[in-house]
């Protein structure tokens, strides 16, 4: 991920992402985190997809650092975000990432695919 968090650095002024990962044991939350804070710098962003298809070690962090990124993305107006097969999430993070998403202004195009099996988390 450090690789392509510097090249996306370089290529702020872009208007669409399309980012397409499958089976992917080496990304964690470290790695999308990365990832995030690279996407907090496209001020002009219009189009996000971005797939995370069988990414196993996805969780909370990872989830957490999207949405922020996602958050600071005015211009956003299309955002296409699929977790296929992930079974690390909770019905809580898809939650919050759906939250995210409706407070968005201008977002006019939203698709989320989440076959995944919700974690059950204890609740104290």
């Amino acid at each position: 991920m450090d690789d392509l968090s510097q090249a996306l650095d370089k290529l702020i002024s872009l208007q669409e992402i399309n980012l397409r990962f499958q089976n992917c044991k080496g990304i964690s939350d470290s790695g999308i985190v990365q990832l995030s804070q690279s996407l907090n710098n496209f001020v002009n962003l219009q189009c996000l997809i971005l797939q995370f298809d069988y990414c196993n070690e996805i969780k909370y962090d990872g989830i957490n650092a999207i949405c922020q990124a996602v958050k600071n993305m005015v211009p956003l107006n299309r955002f296409l975000f699929y977790l296929r097969g992930n079974s690390k999430l909770t019905q809580k993070q898809m939650d919050y990432l759906m939250q995210i998403l409706s407070s968005l202004p201008n977002l006019r195009n939203i698709r989320s695919c989440f076959s995944v099996q919700i974690a059950k988390v204890a609740s104290f």
